[in-house]
């Protein structure tokens, strides 16, 4: 009698000892799987944010573009307004440096 329960024992320990291995290893399994899922929506999530803010600098460099598309029309608009201005102030500045040379070597 003793001996039966005693092989109860044990096989009732094998049995709770072979359960526990067998959901230790799924439970491992387990965890990798949602390791590795939540790596997963996590640079999922990052290619979505980086995605979303590449559209935003590109919306703003667009914006930026047409500004200077703007600014660079304005400015070769009045191109030869400012060419006849500095022309005219270069030639009274080289008229002035003649005459200080005159004067000079005088």
């Amino acid at each position: 009698m003793c001996l039966t329960k005693a092989d109860d024992i044990m096989k009732m320990c094998e049995k709770e000892h072979r359960q526990h291995m067998q959901y230790g290893r799924q439970d491992g399994k387990a965890m990798k799987g949602k390791i590795l899922t939540g790596a997963g929506l996590l640079l999922i999530a990052a290619a979505l944010l980086l995605t979303v803010y590449n559209i935003r600098e590109s919306d703003r460099a667009g914006a930026e573009s047409e500004e200077m598309v703007v600014r660079m029309e304005s400015l070769t608009a009045a191109l030869p307004e400012r060419l006849e201005t500095e022309k005219r102030n270069r030639c009274r500045n080289i008229r002035r440096i003649r005459r200080w040379k005159c004067r000079l070597w005088r």
